[in-house]
């Protein structure tokens, strides 16, 4: 049930759609724990021909002195440092308990 619940929710908080900015306040406290509104924000920002690469858009823009593109490559790269030794931890534990509970090698 993982899957789905991320498909759905993820990609209208993190501004696939559309920028973080125009949601909630709380759903913008939401997105500034995911990578992929980082990768959004700094792709908009170079991709973009008229967009403006130092004004602060998102939560995280406000909280440090540094330009916006560079704080979503600073924060795509913490966030890396923290989630792929997470990741490299976890999976396998993951597996693990699959093989204990019988269910590694179930597809359905």
């Amino acid at each position: 049930m993982f899957l789905p619940n991320t498909v759905v929710r993820k990609p209208p908080v993190s501004g696939t759609y559309y920028p973080p900015t125009v949601l909630p306040r709380p759903f913008q406290w939401v997105a500034a724990f995911l990578p992929h509104t980082y990768a959004y924000d700094a792709l908009r920002r170079l991709l973009s021909p008229g967009a403006s690469r130092t004004a602060p858009t998102l939560l995280a823009h406000y909280w440090t002195g540094w330009g916006a593109v560079t704080t979503d490559l600073v924060a795509l790269l913490v966030m890396t440092a923290i989630f792929l030794p997470l990741g490299w931890w976890l999976f396998p534990l993951g597996i693990e308990k699959a093989r204990t509970n019988g269910t590694l090698t179930r597809w359905n």
